[in-house]
């Protein structure tokens, strides 16, 4: 049954976010949720390393983009500390847009729709600095300049 968990990466997403969580209420019932992704999945014991589990979903979601993965991105990030977010952003998800196919263009505007739901979880100001940087590249992009891949 942990196999099948790999072909659904928003019960991988759970597990690792039930993993980040560590409230003790019982109102929140994290226990009773690990049993269930016990029994069904074969909850793995262990967390996953947070930079490789999020270059795993993005590859998955590369190869096999569907509603379901673009959710479990989004969904992950919107859990994640905004400093290792705002990291990933540079590193991993702006990249994604790159890594299109040419000639599929609704697909990569489904990934820049996905960036940019990523970023609202950032919960950034209009005039913070990372933010103005984010607008200038995503106007690169909508400008069709190739160059300005990633800002710093």
């Amino acid at each position: 049954m942990q196999d099948d968990m790999k072909c659904y990466p928003i019960a991988e997403v759970i597990v690792q976010l039930v993993h980040l969580k560590t409230i003790k209420k019982p109102q929140y019932k994290l226990h009773a949720l690990k049993l269930l992704l016990n029994q069904y999945y074969g909850y793995p014991k262990e967390r996953a390393d947070r930079d490789e589990f999020l270059k795993d979903l993005v590859q998955k979601y590369l190869s096999n983009p569907t509603k379901l993965a673009n959710f479990a991105i989004r969904l992950y990030c919107k859990y994640t500390g905004a400093d290792w977010l705002k990291e990933k952003i540079n590193d991993v998800l702006k990249p994604m847009v790159y890594q299109v196919p040419v000639g599929e263009n609704h697909f990569k505007a489904n990934v820049i729709s996905l960036l940019a739901n990523v970023c609202q979880h950032l919960h950034l100001g209009s005039r913070d600095k990372y933010m103005s940087e984010l607008r200038t590249w995503f106007c690169s992009l909508s400008a069709g300049n190739g160059d300005a891949k990633y800002l710093e």
